[in-house]
């Protein structure tokens, strides 16, 4: 993920109060946090979702390539993803789909 969009451990002290869709592989958090301009991405994949770091790390991997894409046309927002278990077996092209489709919801 390019650095404009990273998150600092700051920002993660203002996504208690976002609001939250869910989606069947992602649950997505999404606000905006009052000293950020720009918008920014974070996936949170967490070891209940799959034991293999090798898993974790591809869902990861996916998620942000495909919330690369989908936030250079967003506002000023932060989205958060949370994979699902099902995002274990799902391929690039359904987690792409399905962040576009909870993303269009905002």
């Amino acid at each position: 993920m390019p650095h404009k969009y990273r998150l600092s451990r700051a920002d993660f002290g203002y996504t208690r109060a976002f609001k939250r869709l869910h989606g069947v592989l992602f649950n997505v958090s999404y606000g905006r946090i009052p000293s950020r301009e720009g918008p920014g991405g974070a996936c949170i994949v967490s070891t209940k979702v799959s034991k293999s770091a090798v898993v974790r790390n591809r869902i990861k991997r996916r998620a942000r390539a495909a919330l690369v894409l989908l936030l250079e046309k967003s506002p000023a927002i932060v989205v958060l993803c949370h994979a699902k278990s099902g995002a274990a077996q799902a391929t690039a092209g359904e987690i792409h789909a399905e962040l576009e489709g909870l993303l269009a919801k905002i």
